[in-house]
């Protein structure tokens, strides 16, 4: 009988599981309003340099550097095309969903503060590089 049980369970169990997962490729990400993505591109550009600030400020950069390195960056990422594709060639406008924004600015955030922190580093080296005799 203690078998029969587990069994039982264990059906009600596969059972459950399937339940889910068809129901979940159902159901749809939130809706975001376009006051929602500029919120959210507010935030992501705070925590990027915040982050930033405090890197440079660790390896004793000056804020200028930090300027340079995003003119660096926006003439790498400007000329993207609006075709979809995160996270520079996507039209923020177009965003309807909540899944769609939380990728965008996953990416974007990751990207901003991944190509600043290594234009820092790479720019202090070169400095360094062009002190020594």
């Amino acid at each position: 009988m203690n078998t029969m049980k587990i069994k039982m369970y264990r059906n009600l169990l596969i059972t459950a599981i399937v339940v889910l997962i068809v129901t979940s490729s159902y159901v749809k990400a939130d809706p975001v309003s376009q006051k929602d993505v500029m919120q959210a591109q507010f935030q992501m550009l705070n925590r990027v340099s915040t982050t930033v600030n405090r890197y440079a400020e660790k390896i004793g950069m000056e804020p200028a550097w930090i300027s340079y390195c995003r003119s660096q960056m926006r003439l790498q990422t400007f000329q993207h095309p609006t075709d979809g594709a995160i996270p520079f060639g996507v039209n923020y406008n177009s965003i309807t969903d909540s899944e769609t924004l939380d990728n965008v600015i996953y990416a974007r955030e990751s990207f901003e503060r991944g190509y600043l922190i290594l234009c820092l580093a790479r720019t202090k080296n070169e400095l360094v590089e062009a002190d020594k005799p």
